[in-house]
């Protein structure tokens, strides 16, 4: 699943907005609030989410190991 593909604000979507999302459906899940069906959307769409946030650390962890490289060489 491509978190580009699947999320609609993906061009809006921050590392942070998304954590707080999947905080909340999270907590909805924990507390019974969410209701069978809408139980499997939610699902989906926090795999979206935990796909663009691995997405957004992989990022970071190259942009890193480049910056690295540049100040290491």
């Amino acid at each position: 699943m491509s978190p580009k593909n699947n999320l609609k604000t993906t061009s809006k979507l921050t590392y942070q907005k998304a954590v707080e999302e999947l905080e909340e459906i999270l907590e909805k899940i924990q507390e019974d609030k969410v209701d069978l069906d809408e139980l499997i959307s939610q699902l989906k769409k926090a795999y979206e989410l935990i796909d663009f946030c691995k997405s957004r650390i992989k990022q970071t962890e190259m942009k890193i190991e480049e910056i690295n490289n540049k100040f290491n060489n």
